[in-house]
């Protein structure tokens, strides 16, 4: 928990991207303070979310030090903001120039294309290593997520969420990482202490998992069903995203750097968010069986979109 008051609004972010703002932490330029965004239809991460990514992150960071920052806090400020607290790493200048577009609404195209230069092969190995322990599909792949320090270590900077709710039964939570995988890269430590801590971290999110599943479950049993008035503005979201974009040409797309330099891919990935916050928005009255019926419409544009794993744009999830 945070206790004091943050107000980002007393300064520049040193990141943006589209769930969260990064700035710098006013108490210790060495680490950063993100910021999660408050969207329409957004719903906040619980209690429980929030300390199973602390857990998580604090889990690969040990695994891998010179890949991922290390994460400090996890919570919600005074003021009700949810916050990470990470370790800061240098950005390349790259990175520098896609905040800078970012924050001026400019085109990224040409910033990303100097980011793959920069980070060369050793982003996909990063990539890799993740999938070795269980995050393969726990990766977002935007190009703004990495950065690489002075000493040459490319670095994934995003927090990981421990699990989400299952694409086909809202009663459900799924983890977003690999146990089987991740336990055995904790048992290949040979650091006897920090084998025991990542253990106990694992075991204190499991336990933390389980109560989620629990309140997930009662809280699914009790939705009555979004009404006929709600199922037309999503199928009206649905009809405006296909004519707006080439679904055949989204799946054509293959490769990391033709999906990281398409517009029409980062265009049609924009527009999947209002139709996903939709069913966020609409979840705690949305029965399992409903739910069901409408997330096949948004799997299937979402697949489209494809996700990038190992360089490859992975069109099946």
């Amino acid at each position: 928990m945070r206790f004091e008051s943050f107000k980002p609004e007393d300064q520049k972010p040193l990141g943006v991207g589209e769930d969260k703002e990064t700035f710098v932490n006013p108490g210790d330029d060495e680490r950063v303070i993100s910021v999660i965004k408050e969207k329409e239809g957004w719903e906040k991460n619980t209690p429980n979310k929030l300390k199973g990514a602390f857990y998580l992150t604090k889990i690969a960071h040990l695994l891998l030090p010179n890949h991922i920052p290390e994460i400090y806090q996890a919570g919600i400020s005074a003021d009700g903001k949810q916050t990470f607290d990470r370790e800061r790493v240098s950005h390349t200048p790259g990175h520098e120039l896609l905040q800078k577009e970012r924050l001026s609404g400019g085109d990224t195209g040409e910033a990303k294309k100097i980011m793959l230069e920069e980070m060369g092969k050793e982003m996909s190995e990063v990539e890799t290593k993740l999938g070795d322990i269980g995050f393969g599909f726990n990766i977002d792949e935007n190009a703004g997520n990495y950065s690489k320090d002075e000493k040459g270590n490319v670095y994934y900077l995003e927090t990981f969420m421990p699990w989400r709710t299952d694409d086909l039964d809202q009663s459900k939570l799924e983890l977003l990482f690999g146990e089987e995988d991740l336990r055995e890269a904790i048992e290949r430590l040979s650091d006897q202490d920090m084998k025991k801590t990542c253990e106990d971290y694992l075991d204190r999110l499991l336990e933390l998992f389980e109560e989620e599943k629990i309140k997930q479950k009662n809280a699914s049993e009790s939705a009555p069903g979004a009404s006929e008035q709600e199922i037309q503005m999503y199928e009206a979201l649905i009809t405006a995203f296909e004519k707006k974009h080439n679904v055949d040409l989204l799946f054509a797309i293959k490769t990391q750097a033709e999906a990281l330099q398409s517009e029409e891919r980062t265009s049609a990935k924009n527009d999947l968010t209002p139709i996903l916050d939709f069913l966020n928005k609409n979840e705690s009255k949305i029965a399992s069986e409903q739910h069901a019926f409408l997330f096949a419409k948004y799997k299937r544009l979402s697949q489209a979109v494809g996700m990038i794993n190992s360089g490859i744009v992975d069109h099946e999830r």
